[in-house]
């Protein structure tokens, strides 16, 4: 189905129009992109919404229409690949492949297009970002193997991804990453695990 022929036949009130972006990035085929949902007229979409990766599609919003008929401010929508899927521990609402990852790079810029064509929402990875990064709008550039953010799915799904404590966009509480609460990033885990070990050794040989 054609993006003009999705127009013509979405109903006029329908409109994704105002959205936040969050970008992670945890190995070469392992990353996600939340969109959070800010404004939506009449709890409606129309399948024509998409994200975009410096002008390239990476996928819209229509398969979402086979399991859900509403979304309300304050949904989140979460992208990502099979691999992010396992490190983070966190089911995905919409595949990426894991190709596109190479492009999360810094200067990148992700557009989210509304139900109607105008962007509704844009991101631009700073220089900083890399392996191992987030960034959004609400928390910026957070380094996961030092601290935390918490991403969301469209079932409700939550998920504390990095080290430390994470804010919570919702309502400002922070929560801690633990491995018995939230899954952390399965690599970033292990190597925690790895840094506690060589400092229980360091203690012994001193």
């Amino acid at each position: 189905v054609g993006f003009a022929a999705l127009m013509a036949a979405s109903p006029a009130q329908a409109n994704v129009n105002k959205t936040n972006l969050t970008v992670a990035y945890v190995g070469p085929e392992s990353c996600a992109v939340q969109v959070g949902i800010d404004d939506v007229e009449d709890n409606l979409f129309n399948g024509a919404e998409y994200l975009a990766l410096d002008g390239m599609m990476l996928g819209g919003f229509g398969p979402l229409m086979s399991s859900t008929s509403s979304l309300s401010a304050s949904d989140y929508v979460l992208y990502g690949t099979t691999q992010f899927e396992l490190d983070a521990g966190i089911s995905v609402d919409l595949m990426l492949d894991p190709s596109v990852c190479a492009g999360f790079v810094p200067n990148a810029t992700f557009e989210f297009y509304g139900s109607f064509g105008p962007v509704a929402g844009s991101l631009v990875l700073p220089e900083a970002f890399g392996v191992n990064f987030a960034f959004s709008e609400f928390a910026g550039l957070t380094d996961l193997e030092v601290a935390a953010i918490l991403l969301f799915n469209l079932s409700g799904d939550e998920v504390t991804l990095g080290t430390g404590t994470a804010e919570d966009p919702r309502g400002g509480s922070s929560k801690g990453c633990s491995t018995t609460g939230d899954a952390p990033v399965g690599w970033l885990g292990l190597l925690a695990i790895l840094g506690l070990l060589r400092r229980r050794r360091s203690e012994v040989r001193g």
